[in-house]
């Protein structure tokens, strides 16, 4: 970890790094501090999609649900066919109480194959708890 921490003191812009040493952080409880270094090491979206769906979960883990929502949308844009994003896309609309568009996200989810059971059975638990 200090070899990480003192390679993106030198070169924050470098995402494989920053990636791991997040991940790192994460282990050891420190989210916020992960989601500093991503922050840091932000490419263009189109080059690293799976480097910004993590940024946007650690967004919502600490509760920046509007920026998480954004990105969610954008990576959509590209590829509206992959359920953990709308269900990511969801989770953060649903947490800003935009509970129709949450719905709809939940939605768009389950249409895909990208869901395992679990992740499928807590999105219809979601959809039923909004549609009561």
């Amino acid at each position: 970890m200090q070899e990480l921490a003192a390679g993106l003191n030198l070169n924050p812009g470098i995402s494989e790094w920053a990636n791991v040493y997040a991940r790192l952080l994460i282990n050891q409880g420190q989210t916020d501090q992960a989601v500093e270094v991503l922050a840091k090491a932000l490419s263009e979206i189109s080059k690293d999609n799976d480097y910004y769906a993590f940024y946007a979960a650690l967004l919502q883990k600490v509760s920046q649900h509007d920026e998480a929502s954004e990105i969610y949308r954008t990576l959509l844009a590209q590829q509206p066919e992959n359920g953990l994003w709308w269900m990511g896309l969801a989770i953060s609309l649903d947490a800003m109480k935009n509970k129709e568009e949450a719905l709809h996200a939940y939605n768009k989810a389950l249409e895909g194959p990208a869901l395992n059971y679990e992740l499928r059975q807590y999105v219809l638990q979601q959809i039923e708890r909004i549609a009561r």
